[in-house]
């Protein structure tokens, strides 16, 4: 797996024993198996971004910061990411889930990305669910909001709110893709 990966891997490791918590401690309050918690640890398993805000959560941290290698070293009064800065963070499986997060900034109530949305979102299709709310904006493309019972589709510069403990899932209209910031606001 890629170098980014076992960057957030040797991360999560490193906060949960600076928090003095167990594997196992970690894994209940994230509602996973302690083997699943080993597996992250060890570079094993690719983490899942509704999974890695949980961590966070659990560490005390935000998501942004879990990700960013410099974010934990020095506290700034702001946080700039330049375009040509963007990293590419890890989340579902690189290169077929679909979905590729570029971070933005954060902080441990907000953190935000640059969603880009390919074609093979469209068949690996899966529901997701997150504590707190979730704010979208269509850049370019269109996208399906989609919940269990409820559909919108959004065109560029459509915004859509929400509570993130409802299942829901963001898809391209069309094989071209989309791109899309994303809010998450931590509750």
């Amino acid at each position: 797996m890629d170098s980014v990966q076992q960057t957030v891997a040797n991360r999560i490791k490193l906060l949960r024993k600076k928090a003095g918590m167990s594997q196992t401690q970690l894994a209940e309050k994230c509602n996973v198996s302690k083997s699943m918690i080993s597996k992250i640890e060890s570079n094993k398993a690719t983490i899942h971004l509704d999974l890695l805000m949980n961590i966070a959560r659990e560490l005390g941290i935000s998501l942004y910061e879990l990700l960013e290698e410099s974010s934990l070293a020095t506290k700034k009064k702001a946080t700039i990411v330049r375009e040509r800065e963007r990293k590419h963070l890890v989340a579902g499986v690189p290169g077929r889930s679909g979905y590729k997060y570029f971070g933005m900034a954060g902080s441990s109530d907000i953190d935000t990305f640059l969603l880009v949305i390919g074609k093979e979102a469209i068949s690996a299709q899966r529901y997701v669910t997150h504590n707190g709310y979730e704010f979208l904006y269509v850049v370019e493309g269109a996208v399906r909001l989609r919940f269990r019972d409820e559909e919108y589709t959004l065109y560029e510069g459509d915004t859509g709110f929400f509570q993130a403990t409802q299942e829901h899932m963001v898809l391209p209209v069309t094989e071209n893709g989309a791109q899309i910031i994303i809010v998450f606001l931590h509750a």
